[in-house]
């Protein structure tokens, strides 16, 4: 979750100072990255799931689905497991 979240803000973050649309090259954050952007379907989502748990590596995938109950089940537990690069 922590680093698709990080992947995506960093690429949108560019994007929107330099007009230069980037893309990480390497697939495990990118992988992160679509993963989060799934997840995410608003903002408020991640705003409900950060008032459960606030701590990203103590997040379960029951407390994902919690904040998003049409959450497949994969996903979740992919969100919630450790990054691997």
């Amino acid at each position: 979750m922590e680093e698709g979240l990080a992947t995506l803000f960093s690429e949108q973050y560019t994007e929107s100072a330099t007009t230069v649309r980037y893309g990480s090259p390497i697939e495990s954050y990118t992988k992160a990255r679509d993963a989060v952007s799934r997840f995410m379907s608003d903002d408020g989502i991640m705003r409900a799931l950060r008032a459960l748990e606030p701590t990203f590596s103590s997040m379960t995938p029951a407390m994902l689905k919690s904040a998003k109950p049409d959450c497949p089940d994969d996903l979740a537990a992919f969100l919630c497991s450790s990054f691997q690069r």
